[in-house]
């Protein structure tokens, strides 16, 4: 039985909490999105945009083909 994940995040002065299926995953002073990524187990990839050519675009677009790539 393919059973849907209940996530919760919990935020209360200066700590957050991910809980799953009300069990507590992970807590600290912040969650980054790819640390909430990891624990609800969802593949995902890193893509670093140049940020000369976002700040003179203001906004990402609505393709990720037209996103222009940071490199070193």
């Amino acid at each position: 039985m393919n059973k849907k994940k209940k996530i919760t995040l919990v935020d209360g002065d200066d700590w957050k909490g991910l809980y799953i299926n009300d069990k507590l995953i992970i807590e600290n002073h912040s969650l980054s999105i790819y640390d909430i990524l990891d624990a609800i187990g969802v593949k995902y990839q890193y893509f670093p945009v140049d940020e000369d050519w976002l700040g003179e675009h203001g906004t990402l677009p609505d393709n990720l083909s037209d996103v222009k790539e940071y490199k070193e």
